[in-house]
């Protein structure tokens, strides 16, 4: 009986590990998606931008072919034996989307050079356009597209739900202070304590309208306050799993995503060294007609805005 009871505590415990193992394995390549998603979009952003340069454009689709089996051939390297089951354990899915994803973080890397420009007075940068006539040629390609055409950030999400909240949080909530920090109505994977229930599912058509939305340029590139204290969030469920999240304040005019948005990245305020590393400093504060197109959204899903009067002594 000890042992019966025994191998039955094994069994249970090794299939607890494997959906745990599973979970893990399919955030690894989930993670490994989203930076091949940024990668492709450099690599397209940069097309547009030298497209009056074809012998670059011509070097670079070349080197990108190149890397393409580079990165195949490290990975074969790295896991030579991959092609027979059960050589390097339940954990390998997640190593390999780990390592494709250090390969495709250096890749974007290397090509952020051209995305961004390069420097005056840089006798070195070839092909690499200066970042003045970078911006001029970014600010006249915004100018000139259609919002249809851009890339619609909801396409590369694993969802099956939206629902949106409204909730409180500012520099003197009673919430923890890395919950404040964070900005944001996720915390630890789960909904923050200070969240009105039950929020609202977004229908399809919804879902779409807001996909439109945050794929417009003209949504984006108005002023914003430095604070942020969100009261309105869009939450993105697979079953019933966060997977995502949208934070907004539309006191501060701007709003906060964990997922790339590109449209967010088209007005272009700045270049250098943001948190020590190299970027972009982008106008991502809402436009008057892309801040009415949401506040519109929001009135219809009849989420009021929520402030601390209306959460006392309530918690979740």
């Amino acid at each position: 009986m000890k042992n019966l009871f025994a191998l039955f505590f094994i069994l249970i415990t090794s299939v607890g590990f494997a959906q745990t193992q599973m979970e893990m394995n399919e955030e690894a390549y989930r993670d490994f998606h989203q930076s091949d998603s940024v990668l492709n979009r450099t690599y397209s952003d940069i097309i547009k931008l030298y497209k009056s340069d074809p012998e670059f454009i011509n070097a670079l689709k070349k080197s990108q072919r190149l890397w393409i089996k580079f990165r195949d051939a490290e990975l074969e390297m790295k896991f030579p034996n991959y092609k027979e089951a059960g050589y390097y354990g339940s954990i390998h899915p997640m190593c390999r989307a780990y390592y494709l994803k250090e390969l495709t973080d250096k890749r974007i890397e290397t090509l952020m050079e051209w995305r961004i420009g390069g420097e005056e007075g840089d006798g070195c940068g070839g092909s690499v356009k200066l970042r003045e006539d970078f911006l001029m040629d970014s600010l006249l390609a915004v100018a000139k597209i259609h919002p249809d055409q851009l890339y619609k950030p909801f396409d590369s999400l694993d969802f099956d739900k939206v629902m949106a909240f409204n909730f409180f949080i500012d520099s003197k909530t009673f919430l923890p202070l890395s919950t404040y920090e964070v900005g944001s109505i996720v915390s630890n994977g789960s909904l923050i304590y200070s969240t009105h229930f039950p929020g609202v599912e977004l229908t399809k058509n919804q879902i779409n309208t807001l996909n439109n939305l945050f794929s417009d340029t003209l949504t984006f590139g108005g002023e914003k306050r430095a604070c942020f204290e969100p009261h309105h969030a869009f939450v993105f469920y697979k079953g019933n799993k966060i997977v995502n999240a949208i934070n907004i304040c539309l006191d501060c005019n701007q709003m906060n995503s964990d997922f790339k948005i590109p449209a967010m990245e088209y007005y272009i305020a700045d270049y250098g060294m943001t948190d020590g590393q190299l970027g972009i400093s982008f106008q991502n504060g809402f436009t008057e007609s892309g801040r009415t197109r949401l506040i519109n959204l929001i009135r219809e899903l009849k989420l009021p805005y929520v402030s601390r009067k209306d959460l006392k002594g309530e918690k979740h």
